[in-house]
């Protein structure tokens, strides 16, 4: 039972078949390791210079990719390491890159694909404000492609499906474009354009939502992943913060403290669009700073 403040909650699925999933978060450690003061190094990496380490969620066996900056104009690169074998030659995976500032690396939920999000603070060729970024897919198969995008602009968002292995990228000027990839980097669905910056999958990966918060204007749009069906399309003025029921149905959004300190409050939706519970504080001299879903 999903509960949110205390009340229990119930919605339309506007026909949608939901699917329930257990999620496993699994903590990599060394099994030598016995109290939680680690008096003893599990493991050394000897690298020149390190700008990264990046953790595979999943199951055993483990992976951990680094990154390693421009050393004296050498490529930047990123390795993928089985864990416990951070030989240089022993890397199951390797992408190397110029001209990088920063690199992040996203991870599927099994940890066996990974997304490298490659970019620069500057854009030297003049095309863009927001400098470059540029998408690298790695796997613990050796793969190591870079991630064509059919329109020019910034990357704002990357989000895998939580429970497939498929991701979504929103990109290009404003309106951006969204679109669906497989593992293989090909796309598999396009979205369209809009003015969009969040990817929010529900936990159950059946739907998601793509979303414009921030300096946007609240657009909302909900989709079925299997169908790839419109659900739902309208407005969340002010939004600041989203969050998935676990049942994956509903969802809240809210106006919260401190990034605006007026009119703060919370909606509770379900994918239809229909809001179902709205709540305002009762006048600016008080403010809403968090909320949370309970899965009791």
């Amino acid at each position: 039972m999903d509960t949110l403040k205390g009340d229990k909650v119930s919605g339309s699925q506007c026909g949608v078949r939901m699917k329930s999933r257990v999620q496993e978060r699994v903590t990599l450690r060394s099994n030598s390791l016995k109290t939680t003061t680690f008096p003893k190094v599990a493991k050394r990496i000897q690298r020149d210079k390190v700008g990264g380490v990046f953790v595979a969620p999943g199951k055993e066996p483990y992976h951990v990719a680094l990154y390693v900056p421009s050393i004296k104009g050498a490529h930047a690169f990123v390795q993928l390491y089985l864990y416990g074998s951070f030989e240089k030659q022993a890397a199951v995976a390797h992408r190397s890159f110029m001209k990088v500032d920063n690199v992040n690396i996203k991870f599927n939920n099994t940890g066996k694909y990974g997304i490298i999000i490659a970019s620069n603070d500057v854009d030297k060729s003049g095309s863009s404000y927001y400098g470059q970024t540029l998408l690298y897919f790695i796997s613990i198969r050796g793969e190591s492609n870079q991630i064509v995008l059919n329109k020019n602009g910034p990357v704002y968002s990357v989000e895998w499906n939580p429970c497939k292995d498929e991701f979504i990228v929103l990109y290009g000027f404003m309106p951006c474009r969204a679109t669906l990839f497989n593992v293989k980097c090909d796309p598999t669905h396009d979205f369209g354009e809009n003015h969009y910056n969040e990817i929010l999958f529900n936990p159950q990966g059946n739907m998601v939502g793509l979303c414009g918060f921030g300096n946007l204007r609240g657009k909302m749009k909900f989709y079925d992943m299997e169908s790839k069906k419109l659900l739902s399309d309208f407005v969340a003025a002010d939004t600041t913060y989203f969050e998935w029921a676990p049942s994956g149905d509903l969802f809240i959004t809210g106006t919260l403290s401190p990034r605006l300190r007026q009119d703060n409050e919370f909606k509770l939706w379900d994918v239809c669009g229909k809001m179902l519970h709205h709540y305002r504080v009762p006048s600016d001299d008080t403010q809403l700073w968090q909320l949370k879903w309970i899965n009791s």
